[in-house]
Order: C-alpha cells, then structure tokens, then sequence
C-alpha cells in the first residue's frame, strides 16, 4: 500500500537521524543506491545546522576547537529535532546537548553556563528584530523640574529588550576578551552578572554590573518607585545612567 506524503517526509526525517535506511524512504536513483542518498542528504543537513549553531555559539566554538564542536553540534543536530524551517530558534537546548558530554563538561565546568549566556544574547538579538519597542516615558531631562514629592513617586524605565543575567563566571568578562583579543587578564572563576541587550543597529551587547546595579535593574524592571529603593541601590543609579540603560521616567 502507497504511503501518504507526510508518512514519507516522517521517515524521511527519520532517516535524516539514522533511525530509517534510505530504502525505507522510497528514494531512488539510477546511479547510487538509497542509502548511499540518504548519507549525503544526512551530511548536509548535519552541516548545515551544525553552520547555525557555530554561528549562534562562536565562544563555546572558540574555547573548544572546531573539531569538538563539530562533535557537540552533530550530538546536538541528531538529538534534537528541527520542528520549524526557521533555524533561529535551533540553538535552544544547546547547553543540555553540551552536558551529555561529562568528560568535557569535567575539563571546562564553565561550558555550560557560556553556552546559556550565548543564547541568552542570541534570544536579545531576535527580540530587537522582531519587536522594535519603542518607549513612552518623560525624557531624564525632566527631573529636574520635579518637587520632592514627586521625585518620590519617580519610576524609572529601563531601555527596551534588555536581558538580566547571572552566571558564577566571568562570562561577561569572557565574551569582551574574546571580542577584544585580549584575555590576558582574565579570570573565568569569578562570578558575575549584568544585562543583555542590542543596539539600534541590531547588534547585541552585554554589561557587566556590580550586584548592587544588578538589583537594582531587577527593582525598576518590577516598577519600584525611588521612595521604594533601597538607599544602597540608590547610589549605583549613576552606574545604570553611565551605561545608558535608563529611557526615561514615569510618575
């Protein structure tokens, strides 16, 4: 009995995994046999998805070597299926795919958590392109024209799109080092957090801040007026202005 076209492109997409031969598939071809097809549809299609995931990991790529990453990502490629024709969203799960390799996670106890970072700023990037929010708040110029009682109700917005993110290493510190060519200075053992976001241009950035900034992004990014700001937090606010990463406020 002939099969319908979605039971041939299921095993199809089985096969693409080695769980079908080509056989299986229907394929046929007057110069090689079906499975020796099917391999080069399997090389291909591993290739081109391990290319997506090089792109969306370039640090994972560059602390592990090309060779290893071509391990991780082909682990990754035929455990992870590809719901969507959209690749953009492939590099979700990467940091569970890196796990499975114990040996290599015991040498770089940090992979996992550049991985996380690594999709977190790939995560930012779509955001920006997808929803371009625009802000709706008064300019900081206007703070000065305010009496004390509204200073107290002052809320603070953040810039649109931007991303919270902790890490117990310096992976912020990392992705600058790597950018800068320059990590002579570098100690991955040493916590950090900071916040992700990407520029009008679409390009993605990260800052790393001190834990009093880190809270208190956390605190405007939950509404807290400054009658509501711990006096401590207060003081890095300078910090979040020096990084630009204040829009505006409301009252």
């Amino acid at each position: 009995m002939s099969r319908t076209l979605a039971e041939l492109q299921k095993q199809f997409i089985r096969a693409l995994h080695y769980e079908a031969d080509g056989e299986s598939c229907d394929i046929s071809s007057h110069t090689i046999d079906a499975e020796q097809k099917v391999q080069i549809y399997r090389n291909n299609f591993i290739l081109s998805l391990s290319d997506a995931l090089s792109a969306t990991y370039p640090i994972v790529l560059e602390l592990v070597g090309e060779e290893c990453f071509a391990q991780l990502a082909r682990h990754h490629v035929l455990t992870v299926p590809l719901l969507h024709g959209d690749v953009n969203q492939y590099g979700a799960g990467f940091a569970r795919s890196i796990k499975y390799f114990t040996s290599l996670v015991e040498e770089f106890p940090y992979l996992v958590e550049v991985a996380e970072f690594e999709w977190a700023i790939d995560l930012a990037e779509q955001r920006c392109v997808q929803n371009r929010q625009e802000t709706h708040c008064r300019p900081l110029s206007d703070l000065a024209h305010l009496n004390p009682e509204q200073q107290a109700r002052v809320q603070f917005e953040l810039i649109p799109n931007i991303t919270r993110f902790r890490s117990q290493y310096a992976v912020f510190s990392l992705r600058h080092g790597i950018t800068t060519n320059d990590v002579s200075t570098l100690d991955l053992y040493q916590a950090q957090a900071g916040v992700i976001g990407c520029n009008n241009q679409g390009k993605p950035w990260s800052v790393a801040l001190n834990s009093a900034a880190f809270e208190l992004v956390h605190a405007l990014a939950c509404g807290h007026p400054l009658s509501e700001l711990d006096s401590n937090l207060l003081g890095e606010l300078q910090t979040l202005l020096a990084h630009e990463l204040i829009a505006g406020f409301h009252l």
